[in-house]
């Protein structure tokens, strides 16, 4: 067993020859797992893409909406002081301050997986400056959940041996003896969806009662994650609420109007204008807006990928032109595409908007 145990840790390091000097075991596989969670654009096959491609997708587009949601979880995480002993009813009486909580709203494509990896891998890389800690712990909740499977499920991913065995009670007091070993500063519970009803049943309330529980009993602060309308989780158990000290959105961007939500579209367009590493068309042209409005509906990924693949088919050699931007988005979304081509120079950007009007989602 140990040799087997041996020969697993050199196959990881093998992987990650950078980080192997830093991240214990448990780290690194919790780290392999987290990186496997690919976007579906960077799922393609790198030796057929050229390198301004890779480029580009490499980047983390850090707009300010993102820099402000990394602030409210970098926030949530300094306001954990360590316990001088493990978990106990003493400890949750009269030990530690009280931690803070937040939680994280955005719809399938907002960008919230790619912030919360960036955070974690962050902590993972800059953080580890003693070999034993795990400093932020992500984990997903599973659908159909209960405690018991979440508890297991946690265990697991701590890699505790006895992950599969003990009653409910037994595994939470591992839990918490191993969250405070591993020096846990931050714990992201991921797919808060679906603790749901739809989804949870009637676990939904015995489960916002054990994150309550947890942060009581280890003074460990909490990021929940999920889609927006996650937030009635939250909403259904008051006592919980309380203890979230932020709710954080990440909206798809909207041209509705003029206001803040028109403006932060318009300043993550520029950082994706300064993420393409070739010369382009200005993509903060209150045309261009339009236009990529109209093929995206908003939504980040879509942006990325619409980009991802113009740098891919176009002729770099020269700047990126409304003609390639027009293939990249045919490329990008291929059967949902719509027409005429959101970039098509024969239509204004407002004609588009007309035919477009009951495609494009509001």
């Amino acid at each position: 067993m140990r040799i087997r145990k041996q020969i697993r840790h050199q196959a990881l390091k093998r992987k990650l020859p950078s980080l192997s000097k830093q991240i214990p075991i448990h780290q690194l596989q919790i780290w392999m797992r987290l990186t496997s969670l690919k976007e579906p654009m960077l799922m393609n096959n790198v030796n057929n893409r050229k390198p301004e491609t890779l480029e580009f997708e490499s980047k983390i587009i850090k707009h300010p909406l993102f820099k402000q949601a990394y602030q409210v979880i970098e926030q949530v995480q300094g306001s954990y002081q360590p316990l001088s002993s493990p978990p106990g009813l003493v400890t949750s009486i009269i030990g530690g301050a009280e931690p803070e909580g937040a939680v994280l709203l955005g719809n399938t494509g907002s960008g919230k997986s790619t912030l919360l990896k960036y955070f974690i891998r962050k902590n993972f890389v800059e953080g580890n400056d003693e070999s034993d800690r795990l400093r932020v712990f992500y984990v997903e909740v599973p659908h159909k959940a209960t405690t018991k499977k979440l508890t297991t499920q946690m265990l697991r991913l701590l890699n505790s041996p006895r992950w599969m065995s003990g009653t409910e009670q037994v595994q939470l007091i591992e839990l918490k003896q191993l969250l405070w070993e591993l020096g846990v500063e931050l714990i992201i519970f991921d797919e808060i969806n679906n603790l749901l009803p739809k989804n949870a049943g009637n676990s939904t309330v015995g489960i916002c009662d054990f994150f309550k529980s947890l942060m009581n009993q280890t003074k460990i602060p909490l990021i929940l994650s999920g889609t927006m309308d996650s937030e009635k989780v939250i909403l259904s158990n008051e006592e919980l609420a309380d203890r979230l000290n932020a709710v954080q959105y990440l909206h798809y961007f909207s041209l509705a109007a003029k206001n803040a939500q028109h403006d932060h579209f318009r300043d993550y367009m520029g950082s994706i204008a300064k993420s393409i590493p070739i010369e382009c068309i200005d993509l903060t042209d209150e045309e261009m807006l339009k236009r990529f409005y109209i093929a995206s509906s908003g939504i980040p990924r879509r942006i990325s990928r619409i980009v991802s693949e113009t740098l891919q088919y176009a002729d770099l050699s020269s700047p990126l032109s409304m003609a390639d931007f027009s293939k990249g988005y045919q490329k990008a979304l291929r059967r949902r595409a719509v027409l005429p081509n959101p970039f098509d120079p024969s239509y204004t950007a407002n004609d588009l908007l007309v035919i477009h009007a009951d495609k494009v989602k509001k």
